[in-house]
Protein backbone atom coordinates (compact mmCIF):
# COMPACT_ATOMS: atom_id res chain seq x y z
CA UNK A 1 0.00 0.00 0.00
CA UNK A 2 2.83 2.47 0.66
CA UNK A 3 3.65 2.49 -3.06
CA UNK A 4 0.20 3.02 -4.15
CA UNK A 5 0.13 6.32 -1.61
CA UNK A 6 3.44 7.36 -2.58
CA UNK A 7 2.04 6.99 -6.47
CA UNK A 8 -0.90 8.70 -6.11
CA UNK A 9 0.67 11.55 -4.17
CA UNK A 10 3.47 11.72 -6.74
CA UNK A 11 1.31 11.64 -9.52
CA UNK A 12 -0.86 14.30 -8.29
CA UNK A 13 1.49 16.82 -6.90
CA UNK A 14 2.95 16.15 -10.38
CA UNK A 15 -0.17 17.16 -12.22
CA UNK A 16 -0.96 20.21 -9.50
CA UNK A 17 2.37 21.70 -10.95
CA UNK A 18 1.90 21.18 -14.21
CA UNK A 19 -1.39 23.03 -14.00
CA UNK A 20 -2.93 22.56 -17.13
CA UNK A 21 -5.78 20.48 -15.33
CA UNK A 22 -7.37 22.42 -12.28
CA UNK A 23 -5.80 21.89 -9.13
CA UNK A 24 -8.25 21.26 -7.18
CA UNK A 25 -9.98 18.97 -9.64
CA UNK A 26 -6.56 16.63 -9.22
CA UNK A 27 -6.59 17.10 -5.78
CA UNK A 28 -9.90 16.09 -5.01
CA UNK A 29 -9.20 12.92 -8.12
CA UNK A 30 -5.75 12.36 -5.92
CA UNK A 31 -7.97 12.02 -2.50
CA UNK A 32 -10.70 10.05 -4.34
CA UNK A 33 -7.98 7.14 -5.64
CA UNK A 34 -6.55 6.28 -1.81
CA UNK A 35 -10.09 5.38 -1.39
CA UNK A 36 -10.28 3.40 -4.69
CA UNK A 37 -7.85 1.94 -4.47
CA UNK A 38 -8.03 0.76 -0.27
CA UNK A 39 -5.01 3.30 1.09
CA UNK A 40 -7.82 4.57 3.28
CA UNK A 41 -11.58 4.29 4.20
CA UNK A 42 -13.64 7.40 4.54
CA UNK A 43 -13.63 7.84 8.25
CA UNK A 44 -9.90 7.51 8.11
CA UNK A 45 -9.68 10.05 5.33
CA UNK A 46 -11.95 12.66 7.62
CA UNK A 47 -9.77 11.83 10.59
CA UNK A 48 -6.75 12.91 8.33
CA UNK A 49 -8.52 16.91 7.43
CA UNK A 50 -7.75 19.20 10.32
CA UNK A 51 -11.02 21.31 10.16
CA UNK A 52 -9.75 23.48 12.58
CA UNK A 53 -7.23 25.05 9.73
CA UNK A 54 -10.04 24.87 7.22
CA UNK A 55 -12.43 26.61 10.08
CA UNK A 56 -9.80 29.38 10.13
CA UNK A 57 -9.42 29.37 6.18
CA UNK A 58 -13.10 29.90 5.53
CA UNK A 59 -13.50 32.79 8.61
CA UNK A 60 -10.81 34.97 7.86
CA UNK A 61 -11.81 34.75 3.89
CA UNK A 62 -15.86 35.25 5.10
CA UNK A 63 -13.85 38.73 6.93
CA UNK A 64 -11.46 39.82 4.00
CA UNK A 65 -15.02 39.66 1.85
CA UNK A 66 -16.75 42.10 3.45
CA UNK A 67 -13.46 44.73 3.80
CA UNK A 68 -12.88 43.73 0.15
CA UNK A 69 -16.60 44.86 -0.81
CA UNK A 70 -16.29 48.00 1.62
CA UNK A 71 -13.41 49.24 -0.33
CA UNK A 72 -10.65 48.86 1.63
CA UNK A 73 -8.48 47.51 -1.26
CA UNK A 74 -9.70 50.65 -3.21
CA UNK A 75 -8.55 53.57 0.08
CA UNK A 76 -4.98 52.34 0.25
CA UNK A 77 -4.27 52.13 -3.27
CA UNK A 78 -5.64 55.71 -3.16
CA UNK A 79 -3.69 56.61 -0.08
CA UNK A 80 -0.44 55.04 -1.60
CA UNK A 81 -1.06 57.25 -4.82
CA UNK A 82 -1.17 60.60 -2.51
CA UNK A 83 1.80 59.48 -0.49
CA UNK A 84 4.06 58.73 -3.70
CA UNK A 85 5.38 61.19 -5.91
CA UNK A 86 6.18 58.71 -9.05
CA UNK A 87 4.89 55.70 -9.83
CA UNK A 88 8.46 53.30 -7.90
CA UNK A 89 7.42 54.58 -4.64
CA UNK A 90 3.56 54.41 -5.70
CA UNK A 91 4.51 50.51 -6.88
CA UNK A 92 6.52 49.68 -3.61
CA UNK A 93 4.34 51.34 -0.82
CA UNK A 94 1.43 49.24 -2.52
CA UNK A 95 3.46 45.95 -2.52
CA UNK A 96 5.02 46.40 0.75
CA UNK A 97 1.34 46.70 2.31
CA UNK A 98 0.26 43.65 0.28
CA UNK A 99 2.84 41.68 2.62
CA UNK A 100 1.95 42.95 5.42
CA UNK A 101 -1.95 42.48 4.95
CA UNK A 102 -0.98 39.15 3.81
CA UNK A 103 -0.25 38.35 7.78
CA UNK A 104 -4.07 37.72 8.28
CA UNK A 105 -5.63 37.40 4.50
CA UNK A 106 -4.51 34.55 2.30
CA UNK A 107 -2.15 35.61 -0.28
CA UNK A 108 -3.86 34.80 -3.22
CA UNK A 109 -7.08 37.06 -1.91
CA UNK A 110 -4.72 39.73 -1.52
CA UNK A 111 -3.21 39.41 -5.43
CA UNK A 112 -6.77 39.25 -6.78
CA UNK A 113 -7.58 42.32 -4.89
CA UNK A 114 -4.55 44.58 -5.81
CA UNK A 115 -3.21 42.88 -8.62
CA UNK A 116 -5.84 44.21 -11.38
CA UNK A 117 -5.62 47.59 -10.06
CA UNK A 118 -1.78 47.55 -10.33
CA UNK A 119 -1.79 46.24 -13.71
CA UNK A 120 -4.42 48.62 -14.82
CA UNK A 121 -1.87 51.78 -13.25
CA UNK A 122 0.99 50.28 -15.25
CA UNK A 123 -1.27 50.10 -18.48
CA UNK A 124 -1.86 53.88 -18.11
CA UNK A 125 1.65 54.76 -17.32
CA UNK A 126 3.05 52.81 -20.78
CA UNK A 127 4.29 49.71 -18.27
CA UNK A 128 4.34 45.84 -19.28
CA UNK A 129 2.54 44.84 -16.32
CA UNK A 130 4.34 42.11 -15.19
CA UNK A 131 6.77 42.81 -13.22
CA UNK A 132 4.03 45.20 -11.08
CA UNK A 133 1.95 42.30 -10.57
CA UNK A 134 4.72 39.70 -9.76
CA UNK A 135 6.34 42.13 -7.05
CA UNK A 136 2.97 42.34 -5.39
CA UNK A 137 2.84 38.64 -6.01
CA UNK A 138 5.66 37.58 -4.55
CA UNK A 139 5.32 40.16 -1.53
CA UNK A 140 1.69 39.03 -0.47
CA UNK A 141 3.67 35.18 -0.62
CA UNK A 142 6.56 36.03 1.33
CA UNK A 143 4.66 37.45 4.50
CA UNK A 144 2.28 34.68 4.88
CA UNK A 145 3.98 32.57 7.29
CA UNK A 146 5.23 35.55 9.87
CA UNK A 147 1.65 34.88 11.77
CA UNK A 148 -0.44 32.18 11.96
CA UNK A 149 -3.57 33.69 10.03
CA UNK A 150 -2.47 34.53 6.47
CA UNK A 151 -1.20 31.10 5.08
CA UNK A 152 -1.63 27.44 5.31
CA UNK A 153 2.08 26.43 6.37
CA UNK A 154 1.76 28.37 10.33
CA UNK A 155 -2.08 26.83 10.26
CA UNK A 156 -0.01 23.69 10.04
CA UNK A 157 3.14 24.08 11.99
CA UNK A 158 -0.46 24.54 14.93
CA UNK A 159 -1.74 21.59 13.50
CA UNK A 160 0.89 19.27 14.03
CA UNK A 161 2.72 21.07 16.90
CA UNK A 162 0.67 23.47 18.24
CA UNK A 163 2.18 26.33 17.80
CA UNK A 164 -0.21 29.33 19.03
CA UNK A 165 -0.78 32.58 17.40
CA UNK A 166 1.79 34.58 20.72
CA UNK A 167 4.53 31.82 19.49
CA UNK A 168 5.03 33.37 15.98
CA UNK A 169 6.47 36.07 17.35
CA UNK A 170 8.18 35.36 20.46
CA UNK A 171 9.30 31.77 21.50
CA UNK A 172 11.40 30.18 24.15
CA UNK A 173 13.22 33.63 24.72
CA UNK A 174 13.86 34.37 20.96
CA UNK A 175 11.97 36.14 18.44
CA UNK A 176 10.63 33.77 16.17
CA UNK A 177 8.60 34.49 12.30
CA UNK A 178 6.86 37.66 12.21
CA UNK A 179 10.44 39.51 13.61
CA UNK A 180 12.71 37.59 11.39
CA UNK A 181 10.76 37.54 7.96
CA UNK A 182 9.84 41.57 8.87
CA UNK A 183 13.73 42.12 9.08
CA UNK A 184 14.47 40.26 5.70
CA UNK A 185 10.99 41.34 3.83
CA UNK A 186 12.25 44.90 4.47
CA UNK A 187 16.24 44.43 3.70
CA UNK A 188 14.66 42.73 0.66
CA UNK A 189 12.55 45.36 -0.42
CA UNK A 190 15.21 48.14 0.12
CA UNK A 191 17.66 46.11 -1.92
CA UNK A 192 15.23 45.44 -4.52
CA UNK A 193 14.09 49.10 -4.98
CA UNK A 194 17.47 50.48 -4.88
CA UNK A 195 18.00 47.93 -8.25
CA UNK A 196 15.36 49.57 -10.05
CA UNK A 197 15.84 53.21 -9.02
CA UNK A 198 19.20 52.86 -10.61
CA UNK A 199 18.67 50.42 -13.67
CA UNK A 200 15.07 51.59 -14.29
CA UNK A 201 15.03 55.46 -14.35
CA UNK A 202 11.91 55.63 -16.80
CA UNK A 203 10.36 54.15 -14.16
CA UNK A 204 11.53 55.95 -11.07
CA UNK A 205 10.76 59.12 -12.25
CA UNK A 206 7.01 58.24 -13.91
CA UNK A 207 4.80 60.87 -12.96
CA UNK A 208 1.55 59.32 -11.12
CA UNK A 209 -1.15 60.96 -14.28
CA UNK A 210 -3.81 59.07 -14.04
CA UNK A 211 -2.85 56.17 -11.55
CA UNK A 212 -4.54 57.62 -8.57
CA UNK A 213 -7.58 55.43 -7.61
CA UNK A 214 -10.27 57.98 -6.74
CA UNK A 215 -13.23 55.88 -5.28
CA UNK A 216 -13.58 56.36 -1.32
CA UNK A 217 -16.22 55.03 0.35
CA UNK A 218 -15.94 57.71 3.39
CA UNK A 219 -19.41 59.14 2.19
CA UNK A 220 -21.10 56.22 0.96
CA UNK A 221 -23.25 53.83 2.55
CA UNK A 222 -20.24 51.19 2.59
CA UNK A 223 -18.91 52.82 5.54
CA UNK A 224 -20.79 51.71 7.88
CA UNK A 225 -19.42 48.14 6.41
CA UNK A 226 -15.62 48.93 6.53
CA UNK A 227 -15.69 50.73 9.87
CA UNK A 228 -17.91 47.26 11.66
CA UNK A 229 -15.59 44.70 9.30
CA UNK A 230 -12.62 46.25 10.24
CA UNK A 231 -13.69 46.11 14.39
CA UNK A 232 -14.50 42.53 13.86
CA UNK A 233 -11.86 41.85 12.53
CA UNK A 234 -9.16 43.60 14.83
CA UNK A 235 -11.06 41.57 17.59
CA UNK A 236 -10.75 38.45 15.82
CA UNK A 237 -7.27 38.85 16.24
CA UNK A 238 -7.09 39.72 19.62
CA UNK A 239 -9.27 36.51 19.98
CA UNK A 240 -6.97 34.40 18.52
CA UNK A 241 -3.64 35.89 20.06
CA UNK A 242 -5.51 34.90 23.43
CA UNK A 243 -7.31 31.58 22.78
CA UNK A 244 -5.35 30.12 25.67
CA UNK A 245 -6.52 32.47 28.07
CA UNK A 246 -10.25 32.51 26.84
CA UNK A 247 -10.07 28.81 26.64
CA UNK A 248 -9.02 28.59 30.43
CA UNK A 249 -11.70 31.46 31.57
CA UNK A 250 -14.38 29.44 29.69
CA UNK A 251 -13.54 26.28 30.96
CA UNK A 252 -12.90 24.10 27.96
CA UNK A 253 -10.54 24.38 24.64
CA UNK A 254 -11.50 27.04 22.57
CA UNK A 255 -10.34 25.97 18.97
CA UNK A 256 -8.92 29.40 16.87
CA UNK A 257 -10.96 27.94 13.69
CA UNK A 258 -14.13 28.42 15.84
CA UNK A 259 -12.73 31.98 16.92
CA UNK A 260 -11.92 32.57 13.35
CA UNK A 261 -15.65 31.21 11.93
CA UNK A 262 -17.14 33.36 14.91
CA UNK A 263 -15.55 36.40 13.71
CA UNK A 264 -16.74 35.39 10.18
CA UNK A 265 -20.41 34.92 11.16
CA UNK A 266 -20.62 37.60 13.75
CA UNK A 267 -19.74 40.35 10.60
CA UNK A 268 -23.09 38.44 8.47
CA UNK A 269 -24.97 38.51 11.74
CA UNK A 270 -24.42 42.34 11.28
CA UNK A 271 -24.50 43.05 7.56
CA UNK A 272 -27.71 40.78 7.63
CA UNK A 273 -29.59 42.56 10.53
CA UNK A 274 -27.90 45.79 9.12
CA UNK A 275 -29.62 45.46 5.38
CA UNK A 276 -33.08 44.64 7.24
CA UNK A 277 -33.20 48.20 8.44
CA UNK A 278 -32.10 49.73 5.03
CA UNK A 279 -28.16 50.29 5.44
CA UNK A 280 -26.53 48.92 2.45
CA UNK A 281 -24.30 46.26 2.79
CA UNK A 282 -22.93 43.24 1.25
CA UNK A 283 -25.63 40.11 1.34
CA UNK A 284 -23.67 36.97 3.11
CA UNK A 285 -25.06 35.05 -0.21
CA UNK A 286 -23.09 36.90 -2.19
CA UNK A 287 -19.46 37.08 -0.19
CA UNK A 288 -20.08 33.07 -0.10
CA UNK A 289 -20.38 33.45 -4.01
CA UNK A 290 -17.13 35.28 -3.36
CA UNK A 291 -15.57 32.76 -1.76
CA UNK A 292 -12.66 30.65 -3.75
CA UNK A 293 -14.18 27.21 -2.38
CA UNK A 294 -12.35 25.60 -4.73
CA UNK A 295 -8.99 26.49 -2.81
CA UNK A 296 -10.71 25.06 0.41
CA UNK A 297 -11.65 21.69 -1.68
CA UNK A 298 -7.72 21.91 -2.31
CA UNK A 299 -6.73 22.19 1.28
CA UNK A 300 -9.19 19.46 2.58
CA UNK A 301 -7.54 16.83 -0.36
CA UNK A 302 -4.12 17.79 0.57
CA UNK A 303 -4.23 16.71 4.22
CA UNK A 304 -6.35 13.30 2.61
CA UNK A 305 -3.20 12.79 0.26
CA UNK A 306 -0.51 13.34 2.82
CA UNK A 307 -3.15 10.84 5.68
CA UNK A 308 -2.35 8.33 3.06
CA UNK A 309 1.21 8.60 3.40
CA UNK A 310 1.05 8.74 7.27
CA UNK A 311 -1.44 5.84 7.32
CA UNK A 312 0.95 3.63 5.41
CA UNK A 313 4.48 4.08 6.87
CA UNK A 314 5.80 6.28 4.44
CA UNK A 315 6.12 8.91 7.18
CA UNK A 316 7.84 7.13 9.74
CA UNK A 317 10.75 5.39 7.71
CA UNK A 318 11.23 9.32 5.98
CA UNK A 319 11.61 10.17 9.56
CA UNK A 320 13.50 7.24 10.44
CA UNK A 321 15.92 7.90 7.30
CA UNK A 322 16.24 12.01 8.40
CA UNK A 323 17.04 10.67 12.06
CA UNK A 324 20.12 8.89 10.20
CA UNK A 325 21.56 12.10 8.50
CA UNK A 326 20.87 14.61 11.22
CA UNK A 327 21.92 12.91 14.26
CA UNK A 328 24.60 13.29 15.41
CA UNK A 329 26.14 16.34 13.54
CA UNK A 330 24.44 19.57 15.41
CA UNK A 331 21.29 21.84 14.83
CA UNK A 332 23.50 23.98 12.53
CA UNK A 333 23.73 20.70 10.24
CA UNK A 334 20.51 19.79 10.67
CA UNK A 335 18.56 23.52 10.48
CA UNK A 336 21.25 24.17 6.95
CA UNK A 337 20.18 20.62 5.48
CA UNK A 338 16.47 21.16 5.79
CA UNK A 339 16.60 24.67 5.34
CA UNK A 340 18.19 24.71 1.43
CA UNK A 341 16.61 21.21 0.70
CA UNK A 342 13.28 22.30 1.83
CA UNK A 343 13.54 25.80 -0.42
CA UNK A 344 14.88 24.49 -3.15
CA UNK A 345 12.01 21.90 -3.65
CA UNK A 346 9.45 24.12 -3.10
CA UNK A 347 10.09 25.77 -6.38
CA UNK A 348 9.16 22.68 -8.30
CA UNK A 349 6.85 21.39 -5.29
CA UNK A 350 3.49 22.70 -4.19
CA UNK A 351 4.95 24.21 -0.81
CA UNK A 352 1.90 23.22 1.14
CA UNK A 353 2.21 19.73 0.59
CA UNK A 354 5.91 19.48 1.69
CA UNK A 355 5.90 21.70 4.14
CA UNK A 356 2.84 19.42 5.70
CA UNK A 357 4.29 16.17 4.94
CA UNK A 358 8.20 17.63 6.41
CA UNK A 359 6.29 18.65 9.92
CA UNK A 360 4.88 15.47 10.22
CA UNK A 361 8.87 14.02 9.81
CA UNK A 362 10.35 16.48 12.09
CA UNK A 363 7.57 15.59 14.76
CA UNK A 364 8.22 11.56 14.53
CA UNK A 365 11.82 12.57 14.82
CA UNK A 366 11.61 14.81 17.79
CA UNK A 367 9.71 11.90 19.26
CA UNK A 368 12.45 8.99 19.07
CA UNK A 369 15.25 11.53 19.34
CA UNK A 370 14.46 14.05 22.10
CA UNK A 371 15.55 16.76 20.14
CA UNK A 372 14.03 20.06 20.51
CA UNK A 373 12.26 20.63 17.04
CA UNK A 374 11.40 24.08 16.81
CA UNK A 375 14.64 25.09 15.17
CA UNK A 376 13.43 22.31 12.49
CA UNK A 377 10.23 23.38 11.56
CA UNK A 378 11.18 27.19 11.45
CA UNK A 379 13.65 25.85 9.20
CA UNK A 380 11.17 24.06 6.99
CA UNK A 381 8.34 27.13 7.31
CA UNK A 382 10.81 29.77 6.33
CA UNK A 383 12.82 27.96 3.06
CA UNK A 384 8.97 26.13 2.37
CA UNK A 385 7.64 29.79 1.92
CA UNK A 386 10.41 31.20 0.06
CA UNK A 387 11.62 29.09 -2.13
CA UNK A 388 8.10 28.54 -3.47
CA UNK A 389 8.26 32.04 -4.73
CA UNK A 390 10.77 30.49 -7.47
CA UNK A 391 7.96 29.31 -10.12
CA UNK A 392 4.13 29.44 -10.50
CA UNK A 393 4.74 25.48 -9.47
CA UNK A 394 5.56 26.35 -5.83
CA UNK A 395 3.33 29.32 -5.24
CA UNK A 396 -0.06 29.63 -6.41
CA UNK A 397 -0.49 33.67 -6.03
CA UNK A 398 2.33 34.00 -8.31
CA UNK A 399 -0.14 32.09 -11.20
CA UNK A 400 -3.16 34.45 -10.56
CA UNK A 401 -0.47 37.38 -10.81
CA UNK A 402 0.60 36.11 -13.97
CA UNK A 403 -3.15 35.77 -14.95
CA UNK A 404 -3.72 39.08 -14.19
CA UNK A 405 -1.03 40.75 -15.81
CA UNK A 406 -1.89 38.29 -18.91
CA UNK A 407 -5.46 39.56 -19.00
CA UNK A 408 -4.53 43.21 -18.74
CA UNK A 409 -1.42 43.54 -21.15
CA UNK A 410 -2.68 41.01 -23.90
CA UNK A 411 0.04 39.12 -23.91
CA UNK A 412 0.91 35.52 -23.30
CA UNK A 413 4.04 35.09 -21.02
CA UNK A 414 6.59 32.67 -21.49
CA UNK A 415 8.31 30.56 -18.66
CA UNK A 416 11.93 33.19 -18.82
CA UNK A 417 10.01 35.92 -19.27
CA UNK A 418 8.62 35.21 -15.38
CA UNK A 419 11.42 33.38 -13.88
CA UNK A 420 13.80 36.14 -14.71
CA UNK A 421 12.42 38.23 -11.66
CA UNK A 422 11.09 34.96 -9.77
CA UNK A 423 14.21 32.92 -8.94
CA UNK A 424 16.35 35.86 -8.38
CA UNK A 425 13.43 37.17 -5.70
CA UNK A 426 13.23 33.28 -3.93
CA UNK A 427 17.14 32.89 -3.82
CA UNK A 428 17.70 36.44 -1.94
CA UNK A 429 15.31 35.89 0.44
CA UNK A 430 16.49 32.58 1.14
CA UNK A 431 19.99 33.84 1.97
CA UNK A 432 18.99 37.08 3.60
CA UNK A 433 16.50 34.89 5.77
CA UNK A 434 19.31 32.02 6.50
CA UNK A 435 21.97 34.32 7.67
CA UNK A 436 19.39 35.77 9.97
CA UNK A 437 17.78 33.15 11.25
CA UNK A 438 20.88 31.10 12.13
CA UNK A 439 22.00 33.46 14.58
CA UNK A 440 19.16 32.28 16.48
CA UNK A 441 17.41 29.46 15.82
CA UNK A 442 21.10 27.10 14.76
Amino acid sequence: MTNIALLIFAVTITLVIWGIIDRSLVALIGALALGFTGVLSLEQAVHYVDWDVISILLGMWILAEYLSGAGLSDLIVSWASRKSNDYLKFLFTVAIISGFLSLFVDNVLIVVLFGGIIAESSRKAGLDPLLPVLLVSLNANFMGTALLLGDLPPQLLHSVAGAEFNDFIWMNGKPSSFPLLTITYLVLNAILYTWMKNRMNHVSGLALQGISVERSVRDSNKSLQLKVSILIFVLTIIGMAYRREISSLLGFDVKLGEIALLGGLSMAAVAEVSRVTGREMDSFENVLGRIEWSALLFYISLFILVGGLVETGFIDEAARKMISLTTGHGTLYAYSILYWFTGLSASVIEHDALILSLFNIIKDLATATGINPWPLYWSVAWSGTLGSNATMAGAPAIFVGVTIASRVSGRKYGGFDILKYTIPYAVLSLLIQYLISIVFWA
